[in-house]
């Protein structure tokens, strides 16, 4: 025999050999698709090929009762038109389902635009680890790889749309108790199975096409088990998980969907007069400047910036605030309050009507009105720490619907804030608020580390230690006269940064912002922070 045809025999049998030590795909992988023709599928791939989506989203029955399931989910039929039918959006979610079964539905048909999507919403996955309603069940990593097949298969058909994948939900466990049965208590392996697969799915991220979202804390309460008012049975969420889930994906959807935010609103504070104090008025139209993101988490805050109360800083403690409040979803309230000019009341009164309208109007701007906040910078913080330790529930009797209101904030962000009038606070703000020989009652009255109660808002604060304007024993007497309270606070002592934080730039600064919004999350203020 010669050479050559040695050579092809030998190579003929080396790839014979090679081919059959490659693994075969097999049926039941969760990364294999399974066929699962069914009538909502043949529905929803007419309903693909004969109309134009933004918004598609994919998953299990988590998503199938979204809008599209009865009985006692009928109400979240209500959430599905509030959030995603303005947004074009079609429901591809499949009670029961697991990652091979989309799979399938995809490959067949489900994903046959006439135009691509601008995004496409995936939470799939907690079924394959269920090991109480299904006789196979997959590790975490097979998960993931089922999951990063669906992801793929979307990225191959349509290239142009975003993608958004949520992390698994949480599951209930056997000592916990659902509201709404039948309960879903799931083994201790199946929770892990879905931890563990939801962390594995951040990898997916590109940052570019594919992101990744993790919601899971506004299910959970402080001791990690199921809030069942929001996930009433262990598994899916109620009328009101719904919402809270609808509204912790809206401003990420917003941003991938390109929304562009309504136009700056504003409004004066007083209709006619404006109140001094002890039953005085004057001519004046203090005014709020409403900045609403392209889709509203829910929560909102009154933004008082600084300048020692002689003056406004409204450009980076007041608008810039606001826009960078919009980008995380958190309509933003620039509130350009009077000067007091020793007359002490002034300011107060208008951040307390500020926050009553925010309240009175939260409907109409997308706002919880149970999430209504205050932030305040150097004088506006000793402004918004007076909001917070001096309000009312509203005034039953008052002729004006707005005075009915409590201007009680939610919560409160201090930064570089004044907070006593004592001699460790800033001379020019109690100057120019309380006159140039104020009374010590009044001295006490606005000294706000000796006006908190079990009542106040919870507050986060921020100061650096080389800040030569506004000491730092500001921020740390209020904070322990909070926790003395027992009021949730948190106090962030930045090593440098001076007043104003280096200009309102840099790590200080980015810091506070940071260390803010993980604080209001975890207050479920806001949804969870990346």
């Amino acid at each position: 025999m010669n050479l050559p045809l040695r050579l092809f025999l030998l190579f003929s049998v080396l790839g014979s050999s090679w081919a059959s030590a490659a693994p075969a795909p097999k049926l039941g992988a969760a990364d294999v698709p399974k066929p699962s023709p069914s009538k909502r599928h043949d529905a929803k791939v007419a309903a693909v090929k004969s109309g134009n989506y933004d918004l598609v989203l994919i998953g299990d029955s988590i998503t199938h009762t979204m809008g599209e399931l009865g009985g006692k989910y009928e109400p979240l039929k209500e959430v599905w038109k509030k959030h995603f039918a303005p947004r074009n959006a079609i429901n591809l979610g499949f009670n029961g389902y697991r990652t091979e079964q989309i799979l399938w539905n995809l490959q067949n048909g489900e994903l046959d635009f006439v135009r691509s999507p601008k995004v496409a919403l995936i939470l799939i996955g907690t079924n394959n680890s269920d090991d109480r309603h299904f006789k196979t069940v997959h590790t975490a990593e097979e998960i993931f790889a089922g999951t990063k097949a669906i992801v793929d298969l979307v990225k191959e058909r349509h290239p142009t749309t975003k993608i958004l994948v949520l992390r698994i939900f949480p599951r209930g466990g056997d000592g916990e108790k659902g509201v709404s049965p039948p309960a879903f208590n799931s083994s201790k392996q199946c929770i892990e199975t879905c931890r563990r697969a939801g962390e594995l799915t951040k990898q997916l991220a590109d940052g570019k096409q594919v992101f990744w979202l993790d919601v899971n804390q506004i299910f959970l309460r402080p001791d990690g088990t199921i809030n069942s008012d929001l996930m009433w049975d262990l598994l899916h969420p109620s009328p009101a998980g719904a919402e809270a889930w609808a509204q912790a994906v809206a401003p990420t959807l917003a941003t991938l969907m390109g929304d562009k935010p309504p136009a700056p609103e504003r409004l004066v504070l007083w209709a006619d007069q404006a109140p001094i104090g002890d039953g005085k008025f004057e001519v004046a139209q203090p005014v709020l400047t409403v900045y609403r993101p392209a889709n509203a988490n829910g929560a909102a805050a009154v933004i008082c910036p600084g300048g020692g109360y002689g003056g406004l800083v409204t450009g980076a403690e007041g608008r810039g605030i606001a826009r960078w409040l919009n980008t995380h979803g958190i309509t933003g309230i620039v509130l350009e309050y009077r000067l007091p000019r020793g007359r002490q009341f002034v300011p107060l009164l208008d951040a307390q009507r500020a926050i009553r309208i925010v309240r009175s109007k939260a409907e109409a701007w997308g706002c919880d009105p149970k999430r209504i906040g205050i932030i305040g910078f150097s004088a506006g913080g000793h402004l918004a720490s007076t909001a917070a330790t001096h309000f009312d529930t509203g005034k039953a009797a008052a002729a004006d619907p707005i005075e009915r209101v409590s201007c009680r904030p939610d919560f409160a962000v201090l930064v570089y804030p004044v907070i006593t009038m004592s001699e460790k606070g800033h001379g020019g703000s109690k100057r120019n608020l309380l006159g140039p020989s104020p009374s010590a009652e009044s001295v006490a009255l606005f000294s706000n580390e000796k006006q908190v109660t079990a009542q106040t808002s919870p507050t986060y604060l921020a100061h650096a230690l080389d800040d030569r304007v506004v000491s730092a024993d500001n921020s740390r007497m209020f904070h322990e006269a909070l926790k003395a309270k027992k009021v949730a606070t948190h106090y962030l002592e930045l090593p440098s940064g001076n007043h104003g934080l280096n200009g309102y730039k840099g790590p200080m600064w980015d810091a506070w912002q940071s260390g803010s919004l993980k604080w209001l999350a975890s207050l479920k203020l806001i949804p969870t922070q990346e």
